[in-house]
């Protein structure tokens, strides 16, 4: 399947975060991070607090991972992130990242060595200035959080030039490394600060085609894959979106071929779409009989216009259980009516602040309900 609803790759996504490992460049080895989500930054989103079911994950092989340092960059990307005023989820980035990396280099063939988010001052080094004195961070503007520039308009200016605001690596093998080998790919995420998608796109492209450069000219000879992902304002309650990806292969130099991609969010509660009336009418009819304590919200995905995924909230506060699995069967039984079968479908319980049970239909691979903590 070409892609699926960023909702249901979130929810899977729980197990999947690999945050940490070594990346090649310039023949040596960036610090090693731990094989867990470090804790969020200010503007930085947490993920689900359940874990994930094994079924429909990214299947990709993990090599561990040696002598593991905590922290990697954080302190300077949330800083940017802050100043920003993006929302960076690691959940929504590495799973929408895994979903588009299968589709040309297969799990089944391919193994990782985890991945990371390079510091400010390593991905300098990666983009290389054009003007050391100018441009500290290459193709990156001026930090906006850094102090220098008086004038206010030239300031917001500056602030609203796309930038690269975090950097995902992996290092991919067809078989388990030896200490110190330099991968076979290497499979970059650009997290992306642009005004719109199509400034996303141009910056992401420029940065891409220049590491792929530096790269190339310090002798890595691999496939290099590069997906460019724009962040969300910290204002908007939809994810980021992928607008392109590009891959130079081995012995084709530094050129780099690339692939416009557009996916957008509609939040159905707001939408005018029959979609969206549909869901309306489902939330009215949700109130028969359940009159009170109990709140549904509804994300629909779309990528290059055609509808691929949709993800529905049930938020209540049923103190018993017999209502709160009441209010399951009835949502799964409605709402899969609401929803084309050749459209994939999440549907998320939560109860006083945590997720109590998950109905997941995967035109893929079928349909199951997740309930964490039930014994069958």
């Amino acid at each position: 399947m070409r892609t699926r609803d960023r909702a249901l790759r979130l929810f899977l996504a729980g197990g999947l975060f690999l945050g940490g490992a070594a990346t090649f460049l310039s023949g040596c080895s960036l610090p090693e991070a731990p094989l867990t989500a470090p804790p969020a930054q200010q503007g930085e989103q947490v993920g689900p607090s359940i874990p994930s079911p094994k079924v429909g994950r990214a299947p990709y092989a993990v090599y561990p991972t040696l002598d593991a340092a905590e922290g990697v960059g954080r302190a300077s990307r949330g800083s940017l992130v802050s100043a920003l005023g993006v929302r960076l989820s690691y959940e929504e980035f590495e799973a929408g990242m895994f979903e588009h990396l299968a589709r040309v280099f297969p799990p089944d063939r391919f193994g990782l060595r985890a991945g990371l988010y390079p510091p400010v001052a390593e991905l300098g080094d990666w983009l290389k200035p054009y003007d050391a004195e100018k441009n500290p961070l290459g193709v990156n503007p001026a930090d906006p959080a850094t102090p220098g520039t008086s004038d206010a308009g030239a300031a917001e200016a500056v602030r609203r030039e796309p930038r690269a605001v975090a950097v995902l690596a992996y290092n991919l093998y067809t078989s388990p490394p030896e200490r110190n080998a330099p991968p076979e790919v290497l499979a970059l995420g650009l997290g992306v600060y642009a005004p719109s998608p199509e400034d996303a796109e141009t910056f992401g492209r420029k940065a891409g085609e220049k590491i792929v450069h530096n790269l190339r000219s310090e002798g890595f000879a691999g496939d290099v894959w590069v997906a460019v992902y724009r962040l969300p304002s910290s204002k908007e309650a939809v994810p980021g979106t992928f607008v392109a990806f590009g891959l130079s292969k081995n012995g084709s130099g530094s050129s780099v071929e690339w692939e416009t991609f557009r996916e957008r969010y509609v939040l159905l509660s707001r939408g005018e779409d029959l979609l969206s009336q549909k869901f309306q009418g489902f939330v009215r009819e949700l109130r028969d009989p359940f009159p009170q304590g109990v709140y549904a919200s509804g994300t629909a995905h779309y990528v290059q216009d055609k509808l691929v995924g949709v993800r529905l909230v049930f938020t209540t506060s049923l103190a018993d259980a017999v209502s709160r699995q009441a209010l399951v069967n009835f949502a799964v039984e409605k709402g899969s009516s609401l929803v084309p079968s050749e459209v994939a479908l999440v549907l998320e319980f939560q109860s006083f602040g945590r997720t109590y049970a998950v109905y997941i239909r995967d035109p893929a691979v079928g349909s199951f309900l997740y309930e964490p903590g039930r014994v069958p």
